[in-house]
């Protein structure tokens, strides 16, 4: 995928309703408080703007190391978020799947943190 693809899907995804285009992968969120949309909304846009930022700083994909750092801080922003365990596991799934969009193998060295890959099955 092209830098230029690249950042049309990270424009794309900060204008979508997360909970509305990615309900499928998390049914229970159906029953997500406003507030807690809200919180998690707000954090999955702040990680694709900060992504944006790092694609639109340079003329050249942005280094994986730095990908990684937008990622892992996104993820610590979801844990220390206070909203349900539903909700959490919906945006740690969003983010993987953002991340294996762009590129970023989040899978190496995250498996003893507290939203350590898990292998999706099926598509």
């Amino acid at each position: 995928m092209t830098r230029e693809e690249t950042i049309a899907k990270l424009e794309k995804f900060r204008l979508v309703d997360k909970y509305t285009a990615f309900r499928e992968l998390q049914p229970a969120v159906i029953f997500s408080t406003y507030d807690h949309r809200e919180i998690i909304n707000n954090i999955l846009n702040t990680c694709s703007r900060d992504l944006l930022q790092l694609y639109k700083s340079t003329k050249l994909k942005p280094k994986k190391p730095m990908l990684k750092k937008a990622f892992v801080n996104c993820m610590n922003e979801i844990t220390k978020a206070n909203v349900s365990t539903e909700d959490k596991e919906f945006a740690y799934d969003i983010c993987w799947r953002l991340a294996e969009m762009i590129g970023a193998d989040m899978r190496k060295n995250t498996g003893n943190r507290k939203w350590g890959y898990r292998k999706g099955g099926g598509n």
